[in-house]
């Protein structure tokens, strides 16, 4: 997986699926979709979910306004509808209600006949799209 610097604390859901899109490889994508959700959850809740943890909700000392504002946002967003009726759920149901949400995405983004394809091979089928093909929409 790539290593990159997190500036920007995403406040909707296709702002975070973009930061994992593109932090993940294909090939580990692929890996993630060879198993069931439940199992992919498990999985990665010390790994993606930890990232997410660390990275998305814990803040640091001497943060400023702006990124308390910026995680509040991210909070609410990961916790969906949960935050709505004030059940606030901690951390960690957080972030694997979140892995399930992006296990769906990727699904959505990876088509089955896309998945047993080398990277190369994906990009031509990706290339092969018509201009037109409406954009994965997610909930915001």
């Amino acid at each position: 997986m790539k290593t990159i610097c997190v500036e920007v604390i995403p406040t909707t859901t296709r702002q975070a699926f973009k930061i994992l899109d593109d932090m993940i490889p294909f090939e580990k994508a692929k890996e993630y979709l060879s198993m069931t959700k439940n199992d992919f959850v498990c999985n990665e809740y010390f790994g993606l979910g930890m990232w997410v943890r660390n990275n998305w909700l814990l803040g640091n000392e001497g943060e400023s306004k702006e990124q308390e504002r910026q995680r509040e946002a991210c909070f609410k967003m990961l916790a969906g509808a949960k935050s709505d009726y004030g059940l606030l759920p901690d951390y960690d149901e957080i972030s694997s209600f979140f892995l399930g949400r992006y296990y769906d995405h990727l699904k959505r983004k990876y088509p089955m006949e896309v998945r047993s394809l080398s990277y190369e091979e994906y990009l031509q089928w990706k290339n092969t799209w018509p201009a037109d093909m409406p954009e994965i929409v997610v909930d915001e």
